[in-house]
């Protein structure tokens, strides 16, 4: 039986894994609570970590070293950036960066990286290729900052920089910095809940109960499409 960590910023985007999967147990560290589910034949450590960046790493280094994951995946929500994502599309990201950090303090410093991008595992990119799911899946580049993206010139500034992008979030870059410490593979998925047309916090709390059914789904497809 493998472990499989699935780590969401929120309560809301870890709900429908709670909602459909058995429940076991539940344990508690550092004001997270660590739920042990099951799915077909393996033992899934699902958790919401808070949101932001800090939060993201420390809920990704306390479930690698309290129960060491064969991989974790980082469901949950995200807006598009790139003008032809759609509200619910579902992006795996390839790979992923911080949009707030020098570029130069992951390839100088510590973990002293050749590139500022976190690529994610190829196993796990093949079998969300194979996954079996009703939405056709966008593949790309998900950059990670502290705010929240809604209107205005810091969205000109992201898609200036960073045009291959096709998303952004609070965590994602976060989890897989941990993961790459650790050598843990990991990947993202992520479904839209706001974009450049239907921006801000308004358009997220309206969409992300939708958008987390619809991540959840699709990791678990991906989980089932891994394990055949």
């Amino acid at each position: 039986m493998s472990t499989i960590g699935i780590i969401c910023a929120g309560d809301s985007e870890l709900q429908p894994y709670l909602d459909m999967l058995p429940f076991k147990e539940s344990k508690k560290k550092a004001m997270l609570t660590f739920y042990e589910c099951e799915y077909q034949t393996h033992r899934l450590i699902a958790l919401y970590s808070g949101v932001c960046k800090v939060n993201g790493a420390l809920a990704a280094q306390i479930l690698i070293d309290g129960y060491q994951p064969d991989f974790i995946l980082n469901g949950g929500t995200c807006g598009g950036l790139d003008e032809n994502v759609d509200i619910f599309d579902t992006i795996v990201a390839e790979r992923c960066i911080y949009h707030d950090v020098a570029e130069d303090i992951l390839t100088d410093f510590h973990p002293w990286m050749k590139e500022p991008w976190f690529l994610s595992d190829e196993k796990l990119l093949r079998a969300a290729e194979r996954a079996q799911v009703r939405r056709p899946l966008r593949f790309g580049a998900v950059a990670t900052g502290e705010y929240f993206l809604g209107a205005g010139s810091r969205r000109a500034r992201l898609l200036e920089k960073y045009p291959e992008v096709l998303a952004v979030d609070m965590e994602t870059a976060a989890i897989a910095h941990a993961c790459y410490v650790n050598q843990v593979p990991f990947l993202a998925v992520r479904t839209v809940t706001d974009n450049g047309t239907l921006p801000g916090i308004g358009a997220f709390e309206a969409n992300v109960e939708q958008a987390s059914a619809i991540s959840c789904q699709v990791c678990l497809e991906i989980i089932a499409a891994y394990s055949a």
